[in-house]
């Protein structure tokens, strides 16, 4: 069925554009990284309606090798879908993210201090912003602490995992903000150099809600443990330890 003659939908070009502003409006960075001729294979694939998981993937390949992160890709997908009124199909989510995936393992490895899949800090970054917290104080661990997310679960399908893990690292931004060094341990496990204020059993209690909340919105629930765990720890008395014990935490 060609939905453009229908009418049902704006011309190519209009609904580009639409497209594009929506998306530039609210979750992507950058103008001028935004199109891609996959974006015009989805759109013809949307307008004649046929098919649209390929173009999805293509579109999930091309965005991984821009270095664009898998919860802006969702997103952008999603304002596609916002325009026209519709419901992101879950196919199509999910062969953006096998695209995507596709791309981050064929792009050329690199260091850095951002987790791709989450938009959170790596590890490494963390451990290095963790330092700031030791040579600002004598004794670190009466200004801040280390707050733990557990939300893993075994036997997830590889988009599934990608899913969550983009997911946590929106709702754990926006709890913390931006500026917060907040690490992906790997396995749907966090870490956050939270304030002592932040990790009171009643604000934990209040993250584990929220946690749940932006899942159930995003429909994720179902790769999440249910209820998340949520947990505090000291700072060690040296940056080393500190180091030692966050890289004994990491799941591969």
């Amino acid at each position: 069925m060609n939905l453009l003659v229908q009418g049902t939908l704006p011309p190519l070009d209009a609904l580009r554009e639409r497209w594009r502003a929506s998306s530039l409006s609210s979750v992507w960075r950058h103008a001028d990284d935004w199109y891609h001729p996959s974006v015009d294979a989805l759109l013809v694939a949307l307008t004649r309606g046929s098919p649209t998981e390929p173009a999805c993937e293509g579109l999930g390949l091309a965005r991984a090798d821009a270095g664009c992160g898998i919860g802006e890709a969702i997103d952008d997908l999603t304002c596609l879908f916002t325009t026209i009124s519709r419901s992101v199909p879950v196919s199509d989510v999910r062969a953006l993210t096998l695209g995507w995936v596709d791309g981050q393992a064929i792009a050329a490895p690199a260091i850095g201090c951002i987790d791709a899949g989450s938009g959170l800090h790596t590890l490494e970054y963390f451990i290095v912003r963790l330092l700031e917290a030791y040579q600002s104080s004598t004794r670190p661990a009466d200004c801040s602490t280390l707050l733990f997310v557990d939300v893993g679960l075994e036997n997830l399908s590889l988009w599934e995992r990608v899913a969550r893990s983009a997911g946590m690292g929106r709702t754990l931004t926006e709890v913390f903000g931006a500026g917060r060094p907040t690490a992906a341990l790997g396995g749907g496990f966090y870490v956050i150099l939270a304030d002592h204020e932040d990790t009171t059993e009643a604000a934990g209690q209040a993250l584990a809600r929220r946690i749940e909340g932006s899942a159930s919105d995003l429909g994720i629930s179902a790769v999440l443990r249910h209820p998340p765990r949520v947990w505090r720890q000291e700072l060690p008395p040296t940056h080393s330890a500190a180091a030692a014990l966050l890289a004994a935490h990491r799941r591969r």
